[in-house]
């Protein structure tokens, strides 16, 4: 085993930097931007989870209570979802939405918190 900076010179020393060229969308698989690109809009444009979890009514989530999952809440595309007592939606990363993760488990087709 070789130490770390001993590795990292090894690396760098196979770098070989190549001259940047302008390519068509069609053409750039497998290419890397050659310099940073910032959005000028707020991309999403609508608040989103940031990361998996479920929607549930405020309050009527109490330990040890089981809800029924109704649906998903994909990344990127609002659904419409609308959640009632007793019921759940699962929120993926990304996914337009405001819930927050809880402790919570699978026990069939329903989620405990």
């Amino acid at each position: 085993m070789i130490a770390e900076e001993e590795a990292r010179k090894k690396v760098l020393e196979k770098i070989q930097v190549r001259a940047s060229r302008r390519v068509s969308l069609s053409h750039a698989l497998n290419c890397f931007a050659a310099e940073d690109y910032f959005s000028s809009l707020p991309l999403p444009n609508f608040d989103n989870s940031a990361m998996d979890g479920y929607a549930v009514v405020a309050g009527t989530c109490g330990a040890g209570k089981r809800l029924r999952v109704i649906g998903e809440q994909p990344a990127g595309l609002d659904r419409q979802l609308h959640v009632s007592p007793g019921e759940a939606i699962r929120i993926f990363t990304g996914a337009p939405s405001n819930a927050r993760r809880r402790d919570s488990r699978w026990l069939g087709d329903r989620h405990k918190c």
